[in-house]
């Protein structure tokens, strides 16, 4: 790999982390908010805080392993990316308790490996230069502490149903730039 592929790569796993923990600060602080302005239940959201974490370590595993079987990480990280949006859409039209389970379990199933992938796309561009993970993962940090930051304030100033569009945008970014990925 040469020295402008390596850092273009570089620069697209940096912009990938930002936008995955952008949309996670936005995910684990305020969809729980969003459920419960739809008036569920605390045993409701928990349900499907639960049904979250369940799917996703499951299917993390699943679609690791066919990746590693089939050799086809990047187009199974692609694929993942478009159809975890496409699913994401639905919770726009989705307000009652059992369509959320449909959609959330949907969508989880395909956002689960994401992360995954990308700690895997990090190593192989690093290569031996690994000490410099801490150089490119930084951006997931910086900007899960603004997003959630920042978010607090807009839906005090909006309303809670901007968390839905703006996961929606920023998945949409981070599948439209997991074109670019190694």
């Amino acid at each position: 790999m040469n020295k402008d592929n390596n850092r273009s790569f570089r620069f697209t796993i940096s912009l990938q982390y930002f936008l995955y923990f952008g949309i996670m600060g936005i995910t684990l602080p305020y969809f729980n908010l969003y459920c419960y302005h739809l008036d569920f239940s605390g045993s409701q959201i928990g349900i499907l805080s639960a049904l979250r974490s369940v799917v996703a370590v499951l299917f993390s595993l699943i679609w690791g392993r066919l990746a590693d079987r089939f050799q086809t990480r990047r187009p199974i990280y692609i694929i993942c990316n478009f159809i975890s949006t496409a699913f994401w859409v639905f919770f726009l039209y989705t307000t009652d308790f059992h369509g959320m389970i449909v959609v959330t379990i949907s969508y989880v199933i395909f956002h689960a490996p994401i992360i995954s992938f990308l700690e895997a796309f990090t190593m192989d561009v690093l290569g031996r230069e690994k000490k410099s993970y801490g150089r490119i993962r930084v951006w997931g940090t910086l900007s899960f502490i603004a997003v959630s930051i920042i978010l607090g304030k807009a839906i005090e100033l909006y309303s809670v149903k901007i968390i839905l569009i703006l996961i929606l945008a920023g998945s949409l970014l981070q599948a439209i730039f997991s074109l670019r990925s190694p």
